[in-house]
């Protein structure tokens, strides 16, 4: 996008915000205009969970002035031991649901196997006893109708005992934390977890390799002559650099608990550095030459081997946007097309795929990092240009000024561009803001859908009526995927699982936590007619499930490889996540139950996960407090482990090398961040 007006033309040096923004290097331009959230007080006890919580506490808090100050024959009554040892809370939310399968890879040779954070906190330690009991309120289906019920009986105590570790022995899985020193071929490894050979974590000595072995380029895409180079530049001098990765895994590297590396062709027999894996898009080079200089004050041996052939690119003056155009273009002749003259696409065929879009959700005031841009520089890189163009990137900027004319006035949408982005993505980004989305909410009266009116089915057709029922959808790419398992909402315990808008009734409902998924077309115009025209909406997390779930489209699960942080005993991790009605994920014990949600601190993959965070920044090099416990994570406490200094010392071993695997969340990257 060229710049809609020069660039001095926006503010003065002499502003206060913009002596301000001059510490955000990445961003050109340092004018930001300081929103005014007016404070709502409606929106706490808007929510059922929320009322009840405030109601509770002052209704306690009254209660104990008057047993504390209360006059009882012209004296103040005293509080004795006697009068305080009975103790009440709440525990894991009961409730019924269906059963959806929960994926566990289990070795049985091997001894078996904010957006905003959106924690609730359960009142005290105490609340872990009694029971709550959810059920849809009469005068409004949204709510949750919560009930305090008596403490549970003392063999319930004893079964949440038992599922606890046997002991207080720390079981935290130090293996992860091994490097380049330690690694072996596939066929020698011997992980920590899980093991025939121990229950805990791996306690003995590592053997160090004499010679660290040198990365190799990889490359996981397919190989056909109709894929051709993409180029950085227009000038198609600079391909797309090519990430490295170490064959072989730390030898005590733990396996996963959940999920699978076969099931999808991905390997587990290499691991990646940090240089190897984000040396190519600026780490570990200076700001100077183009780099980003993360990355320079850690242990460093061997990176050089990375820019042998390409060379340290110099990103100063990249524009992504323009490479994907470009590369797009180049293979037109690969995928489907839309008709200009009905703006329907191309029906399948053989030799055309779709192409995707990747949608990342900005807003302003977002606080770029140059490990930010590593992260978005390799997506496109790896997913867009490597691909020949399958893949698109783009950027739907929320724009959180309710006043700005972003469709009207192309210097508004270039300040916010310069204000909000760095220049390299701008030709990504998409705007918008709040009244785009409230005007289906405004409209009065309701219409069938589109298939309705036509006298159509949104089925398949091998799912019309006198169909096997069997081959409903069978060989047809899921309309859903989801990166957590899908859920019966309704009884779940799950906090948001009444969260509806427009329905008259309770609607059937499936849920994913975390909302990076991949949606297919036709689900997405199903959402938006069902926004549109039937004023239907629900959260977010449950919303894409639950329209695929009425139309009949096909949803799945991709049990992707989650790690965890200490040595579960398989029963523990099988109660766990496996818990909820008909050993499933759905109802009473379901793992996304919010009395339940504790035990995704631990795991490399949820939105309150503590562990992803510490393992993200230890294989980035900085050091960190290690304050893993059986209970999944104690922030800000521990002993200070990694960095520079222990990577570098004699009888160390090494920079970590972690296999392929997603992290969520990341809240911060460098320490001094926080």
């Amino acid at each position: 996008m060229e710049s809609k007006s020069p660039f001095g033309s926006f503010s003065s040096d002499s502003s206060p915000v913009f002596m301000d923004r001059k510490r955000e290097p990445l961003l050109p331009y340092s004018e930001i205009v300081l929103e005014k959230v007016p404070v709502k007080l409606r929106n706490p006890l808007s929510h059922c969970l929320y009322k009840r919580v405030i109601l509770w506490t002052v209704l306690s808090l009254f209660m104990a002035a008057f047993v504390l100050f209360g006059k009882h024959d012209g004296t103040v009554r005293a509080v004795t031991q006697e009068h305080t040892t009975t103790e009440s809370g709440s525990s894991p939310i009961t409730a019924e649901g269906s059963s959806t399968e929960l994926f566990h890879e289990v070795h049985e040779a091997k001894s078996a196997n904010n957006e905003a954070q959106r924690i609730i906190d359960v009142t005290s330690k105490e609340q872990d006893q009694s029971q709550v009991q959810v059920t849809p309120s009469t005068g409004d289906a949204k709510h949750l109708d919560q009930e305090e019920n008596d403490v549970a009986e003392e063999d319930d105590e004893d079964e949440d005992q038992e599922f606890m570790d046997d002991s207080d022995e720390d079981t935290s899985l130090n293996a992860y934390f091994h490097g380049l020193k330690t690694l072996v071929s596939k066929s020698r490894h011997d992980p920590e977890w899980p093991s025939a050979e121990r229950s805990g974590a791996f306690t003995g000595r590592v053997p160090l390799n004499k010679k660290v072995p040198k990365p190799v380029p990889y490359s996981p895409y397919e190989t056909s002559d109709s894929i051709k180079t993409c180029y950085l530049d227009k000038e198609d001098k600079i391909p797309a650099p090519t990430l490295y990765a170490y064959n072989g895994v730390s030898r005590h590297m733990p396996d996963p608990a959940i999920g699978s590396y076969s099931m999808f062709g991905m390997r587990d027999d290499v691991c990646f550095d940090r240089f190897g894996r984000y040396g190519p898009y600026g780490l570990g080079y200076r700001l100077a030459k183009g780099g980003t200089s993360v990355g320079m004050n850690t242990e460093s041996s061997g990176s050089e081997t990375v820019w042998e052939k390409s060379g340290q690119i110099d990103y100063t003056s990249m524009d992504w946007g323009d490479a994907q155009e470009r590369c797009s273009k180049r293979h037109w002749n690969r995928y489907r097309q839309i008709d200009p003259n009905t703006d329907e696409l191309e029906p399948p065929n053989d030799s055309k795929k779709g192409q995707q879009a990747i949608v990342i959700r900005l807003y302003t005031g977002f606080k770029w990092t140059y490990l930010a841009v590593l992260n978005f520089r390799a997506l496109i890189t790896e997913v867009s240009l490597k691909s020949g163009g399958e893949y698109t990137v783009h950027f739907l900027m929320h724009v959180r000024d309710d006043d700005a004319p972003i469709w009207s006035d192309d210097v508004t949408v270039q300040r916010i561009l310069d204000t909000n982005v760095p220049p390299e993505f701008h030709n990504m980004v998409t705007l918008w803001r709040r009244q785009l989305i409230f005007g289906p909410l405004q409209f009065h009266g309701k219409r069938p859908l589109r298939h309705e009116q036509r006298g159509e089915s949104v089925l398949p057709a091998s799912c019309a009526v006198g169909k096997d029922a069997s081959e409903c959808g069978v060989g047809e790419p899921a309309d859903l995927i989801t990166l957590n398992p899908l859920f019966d909402a309704d009884n779940s315990g799950w906090v948001f699982a009444y969260d509806t808008t427009g329905y008259p009734s309770n609607p059937p409902r499936r849920c994913a936590i975390i909302t990076a998924s991949r949606l297919s077309r036709r689900l997405l115009g199903a959402m938006h007619e069902e926004l549109w025209r039937h004023h239907h909406s629900m959260f977010s997390e449950m919303f894409p499930p639950s329209v695929a779930l009425h139309h009949g489209f096909k949803a799945a699960y991709a049990p992707h490889p989650l790690y965890v942080d200490r040595a579960w005993s398989p029963f523990a991790l099988d109660k766990a996540f496996n818990g909820g009605q008909d050993h499933s994920t759905s109802g009473p014990g379901s793992p996304f139950d919010v009395s339940n949600e504790h035990n995704h601190k631990g795991m490399s993959w949820y939105y309150n996960s503590e562990f992803s965070g510490l393992l993200w920044r230890r294989w980035l090099g900085y050091p960190q407090l290690d304050g893993r416990g059986r209970n999944g994570g104690e922030g800000n406490r521990g002993t200070m482990r990694g960095g520079q200094e222990e990577e570098s010392m004699e009888g160390s071993t090494g920079r970590m090398c972690l296999r392929s695997m997603l992290l969520h969340p990341i809240k911060f990257e460098d320490p001094d961040e926080r």
